[in-house]
């Protein structure tokens, strides 16, 4: 899943528990569809996520996609998390 991928999803994806996502830099479009798993489910309940996204900024509003690359490379780098594409 690419950064925008996940950066615009919202309830308005998800259907009988199963996110429909669009790929967005694949060569040949394509509709992929992931469940969401109860422990998922119980998060995104409790949120906090944003009115159109389920990632949003402090106040809840959308933040812009490039900020969100930062954070999250942040974050993982705060938690230890590394692969190939952090470096």
């Amino acid at each position: 899943m690419h950064r925008g991928e996940a950066f615009r999803l919202g309830w308005k994806d998800v259907k009988e528990n199963i996110i429909h996502l669009k790929t967005e830099k694949s060569k040949y479009r394509k509709d992929t569809f992931l469940p969401i798993l109860a422990e998922l489910k119980k998060i995104l309940q409790t949120g906090p996520i944003g009115d159109e996204t389920f990632i949003c900024g402090k106040n809840g509003n959308k933040p812009v996609k490039e900020s969100f690359g930062t954070v999250f490379y942040t974050t993982c780098a705060q938690a230890s998390i590394k692969n190939q594409l952090m470096v």
